[in-house]
């Protein structure tokens, strides 16, 4: 049955591994980036400092401006302070990080899920499947089985590496949280957000979406199974 699973699947099997190894190198590749954005903009601060000029943030006081022309040139580096610098260059990893994740793995999961009974019947190899020594209940939980656990794993992974992602994007964007991803990261993807949320919610609401996103998914599993039973051969 093992074997039957791989043969079967491991096209999906490639090409998930492929797309979730290529997400998590963009994703990786941004939060290095960000974070090497954010050195240098905190080195800018310091520059700013050593040259006597005003913080962005400043709104008044008093300062020891050495040289206007340095001044101007320091601020051109950072227009808008680090809110607004950081945002127009790290728009497109948030949204990525946000958006796009939950986006491809719904994609991976029905991509995967939606033929698993149905492609039997279409190819008309359900004949043979179902009519060996294996029998359809055997036949159906260890494919959903292998594959759901896959699909879990994986899951994870990316959660995870968005997880630390959003770590560098929210340290660079200061009005945002984490409860912006919430879908997105640790444990969400593994199924498959509000600010005025107390930050000791975030892991029971963590879980009961996961739960409530397994719950789906079982209903799913039963939806194919049943179509087991009632397909004649």
């Amino acid at each position: 049955m093992t074997c039957l699973i791989w043969r079967q699947h491991r096209g999906q099997a490639l090409w998930t591994a492929i797309t979730v190894a290529g997400l998590c190198a963009v994703m990786i590749s941004f939060g290095l980036s960000a974070e090497h954005w954010l050195a240098g903009y905190h080195a800018w601060l310091r520059q700013l400092a050593a040259a006597g000029c005003p913080p962005p943030t400043a709104h008044s006081g008093v300062f020891h401006v050495r040289s206007a022309t340095t001044c101007t040139a320091l601020k051109d580096r950072f227009p808008g302070g680090l809110q607004a610098a950081f945002a127009s260059r790290y728009n497109s990893a948030i949204l990525l990080s946000q958006d796009g994740l939950p986006a491809a793995f719904a994609i991976i999961g029905a991509m995967i899920g939606a033929p698993l009974v149905a492609r039997e019947v279409e190819q008309r190899t359900h004949l043979a499947a179902w009519t060996q020594s294996v029998s359809r209940r055997r036949w159906y939980v260890a494919k959903i089985a292998a594959l759901g656990t896959g699909l879990a794993v994986v899951g994870l992974i990316a959660g995870t590496a968005n997880a630390w992602l959003q770590h560098q994007l929210t340290v660079g964007d200061t009005a945002s949280s984490r409860w912006s991803w919430f879908v997105s990261i640790n444990l969400a993807l593994a199924g498959i957000p509000v600010s005025y949320h107390p930050p000791g919610q975030y892991w029971p609401l963590q879980l009961t979406l996961l739960a409530i996103l397994l719950a789906v998914a079982a209903a799913a599993v039963a939806s194919g199974w049943l179509a087991t039973l009632t397909r004649a051969v």
